[in-house]
């Protein structure tokens, strides 16, 4: 592996934990007005939420390297290539947050029901856009510096 890969795939790592952790913490408000929106008193604490956002910005750091690798594949800008990752991630984990949501929205309208599936539906899409903004911040700094 030659020196410029090493630092393509090491700008997609910390390009993904970025994204990640911004992801993580849009999720932490979503879950909250999710709540608020159900009427359910739930108690947030910050050890259950920087445990959310570690394990988003860990993940984010897992799929960051992949984005650097398919967004050649896309045409358009790191901005645009960055949504379609998103909406291809999207689709690739909608049955599973689908699954994730039935069980834990049981209780509630078909509302609200889909306004909570609308919520979560939207951070993967904001993940895709973020990770794409970091890859180019990162590379005008570290590759093309």
């Amino acid at each position: 592996m030659n020196t410029r890969t090493l630092r393509v795939l090491s700008v997609g790592v910390v390009a993904g934990l970025l994204g990640g952790l911004l992801t993580g913490m849009v999720a932490r408000l979503v879950m909250r007005a999710v709540a608020l929106i159900a009427e359910v008193t739930v108690s947030c604490t910050v050890v259950g939420s920087l445990i959310l956002i570690g394990v988003l910005a860990g993940a984010g750091g897992l799929l960051g390297p992949a984005f650097m690798w398919l967004r050649h594949l896309a045409p358009g800008p790191d901005e645009l290539r960055g949504l379609g990752f998103g909406v291809l991630l999207l689709a690739v984990s909608q049955a599973p947050t689908r699954l994730f949501l039935r069980f834990t929205t049981g209780g509630l309208s078909d509302a609200v029901s889909l306004v909570c599936t609308i919520l979560f539906a939207v951070l993967v899409p904001i993940y895709g856009i973020s990770i794409g903004l970091f890859a180019i911040l990162l590379e005008r700094r570290f590759l093309h510096a």
